[in-house]
């Protein structure tokens, strides 16, 4: 239970009815688009389009974890675990019909909000992470999709980024990042490092940041738009002392999806396609290292300060006019 929060000027807030506009507002201001990302132009043909089939959904339902928090449609896991061939079925009908319309009911825009604090001041809005209860059968939905998607999506993506790919692994970058430091070190070459985190990720990106992403990496059209349509006219509401706060949501990918994770490195991907360093980073086995990245966390190398602090500025200003979100550095 939170006791207080501050404004945005910092004056504290103890009376639930302030508390209560202070998330609106916050979170308001958080969802709202900020700028226009122009749409790039589309002219590929159509793919033909496979119909779901029970068995994509029955995958997609032996993969979910047992024992989570369902979503507005009070729907759990193991609901859909039980329910066996009969529901699969008629779930199959279903997502064909919302592929075959491109769009999702409205109620599966719907979500609930909880915050979970990070570090930091727990009074400031900014040291939570919301996390969004999604009705369950729209994360089976999108789940099905990131499972057709993977593939494609995964083969765009360089090796430099271990986040949501099977197969690599958080560990294998920290022993890269270890050597490098112990071979410079022993032959003394001089090394900078700079550690980026793109602030308020999932929920800062321009939903059309996420769509050109996905043209340009021959997504198939059909996919995009019903992305484009599940992702418009979107709400959300926070619970406070047992009132619910409704919020709109106009940017961001939403977090508890299954599908954001893919669509925020996609998008990333596309960033980092336009910067030309060709001739920055360092040597490692004879071959040019300029980053590595674990989902939204990179790591920049380089041999000097002035170059890194280039290539910041280079990704910090495709980052913005590309996505729109920022990034925060530590050297």
């Amino acid at each position: 239970m939170m006791n207080a929060l501050k404004a945005e000027d910092g004056t504290r807030l103890t009376k639930r009815f302030d508390m209560e506009r202070r998330i609106k507002e916050y979170y308001t201001s958080l969802f709202a688009s900020k700028s226009v990302v122009p749409l790039v132009e589309d002219n590929r043909e159509e793919d033909e389009m496979p119909p779901i089939l029970i068995s994509e959904v029955r995958t997609a339902v032996q993969s979910l974890k047992a024992d989570k928090a369902p979503g507005p449609d009070g729907i759990t896991n193991e609901a859909l675990k039980f329910g066996g061939y009969e529901l699969w079925k008629i779930i199959a009908k279903l997502f064909n019909e919302c592929l075959e319309n491109e769009d999702i009911p409205t109620q599966w825009k719907q979500s609930l909000t909880i915050i979970i604090p990070k570090k930091g001041d727990r009074e400031d809005l900014k040291n939570y992470r919301p996390i969004a209860l999604l009705p369950t059968i729209y994360k089976l939905f999108t789940k099905v999709l990131v499972n057709r998607m993977t593939r494609q999506l995964d083969e765009q993506q360089p090796r430099e980024q271990a986040g949501f790919r099977s197969g690599f692994s958080t560990i294998d970058h920290l022993q890269v990042i270890n050597q490098i430091l112990e071979r410079t070190k022993e032959c003394k070459i001089p090394l900078c490092m700079v550690f980026v985190d793109y602030e308020k990720a999932f929920d800062s990106i321009e939903i059309n940041a996420v769509i050109n992403a996905l043209v340009r990496q021959n997504i198939p059209k059909k996919y995009i738009r019903t992305l484009v349509n599940i992702n418009t006219g979107c709400s959300t509401s926070f619970r406070l002392f047992n009132n619910n706060i409704a919020i709109p949501i106009n940017r961001g990918v939403r977090q508890g999806d299954t599908i954001s994770p893919k669509l925020f490195t996609a998008a990333l991907e596309d960033v980092f396609r336009t910067l030309s360093w060709e001739n920055r980073g360092i040597m490692v086995d004879g071959e040019l290292l300029t980053h590595l990245h674990l989902a939204d966390d990179i790591v920049l190398f380089a041999y000097n300060v002035k170059t890194v602090a280039e290539m910041l500025k280079e990704l910090n200003e495709a980052s913005r006019r590309m996505t729109n979100v920022p990034v925060k550095t530590s050297i």
